[in-house]
C-alpha cells in the first residue's frame, strides 16, 4: 500500500531529477507579496491577508525553484474547519465568510454552488508558473503536493477550490490538478479574477485520494527541461520551512 507521503516523495524525486526543488513556508503575507511581485495582481481573496486571517496553523505555501534557487513557481493550501452542524461549507460560501472574514460582503448576495462538503477542508489554490517554464507540467506538481499535504498533515476531509471555465479539463485531470467532481458555476469577487466572473468549485474526498495514492506513484516532467531559457525573478525574503523533516519535504542545500 502506498501513501500521501510516499507520494510526496515521488513529486518531489521528479523536481530533483529536474534539477528543481521546493521550498515550504506558512507565511501567509510573503506568499501575498510573492504573488503580487510575480503574478502581477492580488491571489484569490480565500489566500489573501487584506481580506481573510490566515495563521501557521492553518495555512502554508510552496515555492518551485530552479537550480539557482529562483523562484519559478508557487501553490498554496488553507484548512477550512466547516462542521456540519455549523452549515458546513455552503454556509461560508452564502455568508462570504470564506473570501472575508472582516468587513463587508465582498459582493451583493446571491446564488452559490450547492454542495454539502463538510469537515475538516483543505481549500488548495495559489497555483502559478512562470511563463518561460509552462507547459512542463508543474503545475500539476504545485497542485498535487498541496493536496497531499493537506491530506496527510491536516487530515482533511475534502480539498477544494475554484476554476475558470476554461480550467475545468485542468482541474479534473490526473496529471493537472487531480479534482475528482465539479459543480456548477457561480459569481464571486476574488482579487485578481475580477469582478463576477464565474467560477466552478472542484474537490476531491479523502477517500478518493486514498484511491489515488494506493497506487504506484508516477509523476514526471514533460520535455527536456534543460532548454529552458534563462530567468531573472527576484525570490522573497526566506520564510521557515514547515515540517521540512517530518514530511520528508527536501530542498537545496
Amino acid at each position: 500500500m502506498h501513501s500521501a507521503n510516499t507520494h510526496i516523495g515521488a513529486m518531489i524525486s521528479a523536481l530533483n531529477e529536474a534539477g528543481l526543488g521546493i521550498r515550504l513556508n506558512t507565511d501567509a503575507p510573503s506568499f501575498r507579496d510573492f504573488y503580487c511581485r510575480m503574478v502581477g495582481y492580488e491571489p484569490a481573496s480565500p489566500l489573501d491577508t487584506t481580506f481573510v486571517r490566515l495563521d501557521t496553523r492553518s495555512f502554508f505555501w510552496l515555492q518551485i525553484q530552479d537550480n539557482k534557487h529562483r523562484p519559478i513557481g508557487c501553490s498554496a493550501g488553507r484548512l477550512v474547519v466547516a462542521p456540519v452542524w455549523r452549515g458546513g461549507l455552503q454556509r461560508l460560501l452564502l455568508s462570504q465568510s470564506l473570501f472575508i472574514d472582516r468587513g463587508k460582503p465582498l459582493w451583493l448576495s446571491g446564488r452559490a454552488p450547492a454542495t454539502d462538503l463538510s469537515g475538516r477542508l483543505g481549500y488548495v489554490g495559489g497555483g502559478w508558473i512562470h511563463p518561460a517554464w509552462r507547459r512542463h507540467g508543474l503545475i500539476g506538481i504545485a497542485i498535487q503536493l498541496v493536496h497531499a499535504y493537506m491530506a496527510l498533515h491536516y487530515r482533511t476531509d475534502h480539498n477544494f477550490g475554484f476554476v475558470r471555465p476554461n480550467h475545468i479539463p485542468l482541474a479534473l485531470g490526473e496529471d493537472g490538478y487531480a479534482f475528482a467532481a465539479v459543480d456548477d458555476a457561480f459569481s464571486a469577487y476574488c482579487p485578481g479574477t475580477g469582478f463576477d466572473e464565474p467560477l466552478h468549485l472542484v474537490q476531491v474526498s479523502r477517500g478518493q485520494l486514498q484511491q489515488r495514492y494506493a497506487k504506484p506513484p508516477a509523476y514526471g516532467l514533460r520535455t527536456d527541461l534543460g532548454s529552458i531559457p534563462e530567468i531573472q525573478p527576484e525570490a522573497p525574503a526566506a520564510a521557515p520551512l514547515l515540517h521540512e523533516e517530518r514530511s520528508g519535504i527536501r530542498k537545496f542545500g
